[in-house]
């Protein structure tokens, strides 16, 4: 069988919309037919098609989206669809995000109601409600679910089910972050240096691993691509003689090209030598000739930050990028761009520049 024909465990998760860890203990506990792949599983399409017809779990969400009732049932699967090819399209991973979290306010919303009409998901009241009971340190669930809120809100404007003025009036929920957010990234190219030797002091992995490693960093930390645009990259994406990577349907379905320097260069022509044939054209691919999914990044540059001393995550990386850059005197419309930020000012809080850095700039400062 080819890789076409078996799903992996991010792919089953998303499709039941539950979690890679209960897909992966299904898999370990014989519930769910796999097959083992390291340490990792994959299942065939045939028989998880199969699985699912009999098996009640696979249609848990699906049950209990129908429960709020058949307009709302419908307007959700619209909505989603409406996201995905809509004439602004979002990404999968935004779409997964607000899927889940609009998902998570119905569940709070109907823990003493059984039914529930499409416009009290959106009514005020409602969305303040969920929102209070959510801890402030969990700002990030809280910002996710107002925006799927808004993002619903917005598609109900559109079918005319909702005044543009209801939709707006959600926005005095916004969260406010109360606690300053954790902000990791490598403060100098010395650092960068460090973080990318301890990929080659893993004496457990091959060198075909500290390879990919190696590329899959400089894609973050030299071109500033999110972890889901680094896994989504594409052969076709590389113009190497242009020295281009086309980033295509990125954070808002937005398609940018970002440079590649020299060091990028060295690292994606080191890979390439050694990167499995495949019929399959993501760029980056395990041993097994299988794409490296997002969550699987994650944990790759999770064991490097830990061999390495330096807690930093792939959007420390990415912030990294936009640092580096700036202290060096790039121009910041420059890094906008390179980032695919809409919001100038959104790209000025990803610059990390310290007091160091500062004071000894101002040593120069000769007016």
């Amino acid at each position: 069988m080819k890789d076409r024909d078996f799903f992996t465990i991010a792919e089953i998760a998303q499709n039941l919309s539950v979690s890679t860890v209960t897909v992966q203990t299904w898999c370990r506990e014989g519930k769910l037919p796999s097959y083992r792949l390291g340490r990792s599983y994959r299942v065939s399409k045939d028989e998880f098609s199969a699985w699912a017809k009999n098996n009640n779990q696979s249609h848990k969400n699906e049950a209990r989206e129908k429960n709020f009732n058949i307009d709302l049932y419908s307007l959700f699967q619209g909505w989603l669809l409406n996201m995905e090819k809509g004439t602004k399209p979002l990404s999968p991973d935004t779409i997964r995000t607000h899927r889940q979290h609009f998902q998570k306010h119905l569940r709070m919303l109907l823990v003493n109601d059984s039914s529930l009409t499409y416009s009290e998901t959106v009514a005020g009241k409602n969305l303040d409600k969920v929102l209070s009971s959510l801890p402030v340190i969990q700002f990030a669930t809280r910002y996710n679910l107002y925006s799927s809120v808004i993002s619903f809100a917005n598609f109900l404007v559109q079918q005319g089910l909702l005044e543009k003025e209801a939709a707006t009036s959600l926005r005095q929920y916004k969260p406010r972050r109360l606690i300053p957010a954790k902000k990791t990234v490598l403060n100098s190219i010395e650092e960068v240096n460090k973080f990318l030797d301890a990929i080659w002091l893993l004496q457990s992995h091959s060198n075909y691993e500290k390879t990919l490693n190696t590329a899959l960093v400089g894609m973050m930390a030299f071109a500033g691509l999110r972890v889901s645009e680094v896994a989504n990259v594409d052969l076709s994406h590389l113009d190497l003689n242009n020295k281009i990577i086309h980033v295509e349907n990125g954070k808002g379905g937005k398609n940018r090209l970002v440079g590649i320097n020299q060091r990028l260069e060295k690292m994606i022509l080191e890979y390439l030598k050694i990167r499995p044939m495949s019929s399959n054209s993501s760029l980056f691919l395990s041993r097994k000739k299988t794409p490296l999914q997002r969550d699987l990044i994650l944990r790759r540059i999770s064991r490097i930050s830990k061999r390495s001393g330096l807690k930093v995550t792939p959007h420390g990386l990415r912030r990294t990028f936009a640092t580096l850059n700036a202290n060096a005197g790039k121009s910041i419309n420059l890094i906008q761009l390179a980032l695919g930020h809409s919001d100038l000012n959104t790209t000025q809080k990803y610059l990390m520049a310290n007091q160091r850095v500062a004071a000894t700039e101002m040593q120069q400062w000769n007016l």
